[in-house]
């Protein structure tokens, strides 16, 4: 109990108090008490590791975990490919452009037809968010290793070079990593990576992009209490990141308790409606949701994006 009061301390010294579902200002005292003492088979404490917790909720925490590489990577070869504006698909239009980079592909018609498709896709589900998608022609030799599920970027400087050379013949703002891989792997962050060819790929890459938007995850069993404070999941209103802080005090969602925990206090959500950052969709739902123009995103997730989006192609 020490140690969790130290980073109760640690965490709400100087900010004011948690608001719980009906608004409700309860003091440091009473969150400790009321949630410590509540005991239900259905609860669960997303900042503790168990010994059933996966590899990549001990990734997550930070845990040494082994990595198998995907496809390797040469930032060299990339400086000598002679890459120009004839290798984009699709224009450069106004606001925040973001290109698909293909890695591992070897047939340009599969390429082609591969990348054409989620461009028009991704198009299709950020509709309501000022950003448009092109993709590069030519398959790149980007490093990527793999965890269990969890794809990465076996060295990010190899991506920044690549985004550097992009830089001088397009106008991008983010790169996203498209795998020619069948199996279920992904990442979201500054560069984006998921499998293409998986029978997920869809909710992959519109999951993945809302990441690099400034979307959180909801879906997740390990947090540390510092990622608490994002658009799906969060502690103290107060704490927010300041996007989302932002959007929130527009938009005014309701606030709902997840029935879930961080070393004893309530963790809270927006909504508390099942969407694409909190609950895996086919391809077939994805595609259905867009057929019936169904939305996406909630109107706190699309504030959240613009807000990143006119931030950052006003810069």
């Amino acid at each position: 109990m020490k140690r969790v009061l130290s980073w109760l301390t640690a965490l709400t010294l100087f900010s004011s108090p948690a608001i719980g579902i009906d608004n409700d200002v309860r003091t440091l005292t009473q969150i400790v008490n009321d949630s410590c003492n509540v005991s239900s088979t259905k609860s669960y404490d997303y900042c503790t590791l168990t010994d059933s917790s996966s590899t990549i909720d001990k990734l997550m925490a930070g845990k040494k975990v082994d990595k198998e590489i995907v496809f390797d990577g040469d930032a060299e070869i990339m400086k000598y490919m002679g890459l120009g504006k004839e290798n984009i698909r699709f224009p450069a239009k106004e606001g925040y452009n973001i290109l698909l980079i293909p890695v591992g592909y070897e047939e340009p018609n599969e390429l082609d037809q591969s990348m054409g498709y989620l461009a028009d896709v991704l198009t299709d589900a950020f509709k309501e968010v000022e950003v448009n998608f092109s993709y590069l022609d030519t398959s790149m030799p980007v490093g990527i290793t793999k965890t269990d599920r969890w794809a990465s970027l076996t060295n990010k400087d190899e991506v920044n070079e690549l985004k550097k050379i992009i830089k001088q013949f397009y106008p991008v703002d983010g790169l996203v990593i498209v795998l020619n891989h069948d199996q279920y792997l992904a990442s979201g962050g500054d560069y984006p990576v998921f499998s293409g060819e998986n029978s997920s790929g869809l909710y992959l890459a519109i999951h993945e992009v809302g990441h690099h938007l400034g979307l959180g995850d909801g879906y997740k069993r390990y947090y540390s209490p510092e990622e608490l404070k994002g658009s799906e999941l969060f502690l103290f209103l107060d704490k927010l990141e300041p996007k989302v802080k932002w959007a929130q005090t527009i938009v005014r969602p309701p606030i709902k308790f997840t029935g879930n925990y961080c070393v004893c206090l309530p963790v809270y959500t927006f909504y508390g409606e099942d969407n694409i950052m909190n609950k895996y969709r086919s391809n077939p739902g994805i595609i259905r949701l867009l057929k019936n123009d169904e939305p996406i995103f909630n109107p706190l997730q699309i504030e959240i994006m613009n807000r990143k989006v006119i931030g950052i192609s006003e810069r």
